[in-house]
């Protein structure tokens, strides 16, 4: 039988942990009805009428040299972006749950219930629904946050610990410089 592109990723679906997969699902579901307000609607606050659409807030000047760094590649990429709060949102709570995904990993949660509801709190804390609000950096955010929970998983998961610590830290301190409260 040929190998198709489907099947390759279904093959790649079927291989994930359902553990992994219910806490992912958990996360969106759960991310998607806490912030449907935010994904429909547009709200303006101070930082996006000062900076929409060619900035992002205050990125160096602060400590976040990271969220600069972010946001040229996007540039790079893409150019400039508005705000859409709908396709940011959506990726934002993507993000966000790949990252409890991680988390649940590298925790080795076993229990389905708890993967569930780590996926849950990790996409309707009361920090990252306020982040929310501010549409037109939440995805740099939700990057930021994903990075230093790869970092996590690193530490807990890389045999090698020559090579898993530096790689972590590396990877939590690009994270925390994108938004220093992704350090909790």
């Amino acid at each position: 039988m040929e190998k198709t592109v489907f099947s390759g990723i279904k093959e790649k679906y079927d291989n994930i942990d359902k553990r992994i997969k219910m806490c992912f699902l958990s996360a969106f579901i759960c991310g998607l009805f806490a912030h449907i307000y935010a994904l429909t609607n547009h709200l303006y606050n101070y930082d996006e009428l000062w900076h929409t659409p060619t900035g992002f807030g205050t990125g160096l000047e602060v400590g976040r040299w990271a969220l600069s760094i972010t946001v040229w590649i996007q540039k790079v990429l893409f150019d400039d972006c508005f705000t859409i709060p709908f396709i940011n949102g959506t990726l934002t709570i993507i993000l966000y749950a790949v990252a409890a995904c991680f988390v649940v990993s590298a925790l080795d949660i076993k229990d389905e219930f708890y993967a569930i509801v780590v996926g849950g709190l990790m996409t309707t804390f009361p920090a990252l629904t306020c982040r929310m609000f501010f549409m037109f950096t939440t995805h740099y955010y939700a990057i930021g946050e994903l990075i230093a929970a790869i970092g996590v998983f690193i530490l807990f998961k890389c045999k090698n610990k020559i090579i898993g610590i530096p790689i972590s830290c590396i990877c939590v301190i690009f994270g925390t410089s994108v938004y220093q409260a992704v350090f909790a």
